[in-house]
């Protein structure tokens, strides 16, 4: 039984490197889109800021306003709960944008520390994910070589 939850568990560090890549891939787009984004304003719609205590997050919906007159609107994008303050009263706001993109819309404010937020999340990810992998290799290594340790009869027991 336990060598089975063993391999199971394997499936940890695979979900914990798949959302790490996510995150590296989020992280770059972030910063691609404030690298190479066109500068434009943008019109807040919505502010959203929930301070449940277990899950507080918030998001804002922005209306860009582009140079050549046409706009782009990015509804409920969310934001790092630690960074909602810089933007939460704004009826305005300076963006970059690069249409098409998969982060088409970056608030120019706080995008550079936003695509660092997701690097470190990245980078805490592949550790977690090395970290559970040497401890699955090893314990699945015991359990192969010496076996179940709840199978295994104690020697004091054995003697009475």
């Amino acid at each position: 039984m336990q060598r089975s939850i063993a391999r199971l568990l394997w499936l940890v560090p695979f979900s914990l490197l798949l959302l790490g890549i996510n995150q590296w891939k989020v992280s770059g787009d972030l910063r691609e889109t404030l690298e190479q984004g066109e500068a434009a304003q943008a019109e807040v719609l919505e502010f959203v800021k929930n301070e449940r205590p277990d899950i507080p997050f918030g998001y804002v919906s922005l209306k860009a306003h582009l140079a050549d007159g046409s706009e782009i609107i990015q509804e409920k994008m969310a934001l790092p709960y630690t960074l909602l303050p810089r933007v939460e009263n704004a009826q305005t706001l300076e963006v970059r944008v690069v249409r098409g993109a998969a982060q088409p819309i970056v608030i120019s404010l706080i995008a550079q520390t936003q695509w660092k937020i997701a690097a470190v999340q990245s980078a805490v990810c592949f550790g977690v994910m090395l970290m559970a992998a040497v401890g699955l290799f090893f314990w699945n290594r015991m359990l192969a070589g010496a076996g179940d340790p709840a199978a295994r009869i104690p020697v004091a027991i054995q003697r009475t």
